[in-house]
């Protein structure tokens, strides 16, 4: 029982550092995004 809640616990922990790593991918996508917006926006202006 006491090896059940050791192997939970380090599944939890893996779990955290997952979801931990998909938020940074997450957070590094929508800079991209607003990066690209911003460009967008730029040459929109140009061309007017």
């Amino acid at each position: 029982n006491e090896a059940n809640l050791y192997a939970l616990e380090f599944q939890r922990q893996q779990d955290v550092k997952l979801i931990n790593e998909y938020r940074q991918i997450i957070n590094d996508d929508q800079q991209i995004i607003n990066e690209l917006k911003s460009q967008i926006k730029d040459l929109l202006f140009e061309n007017q």
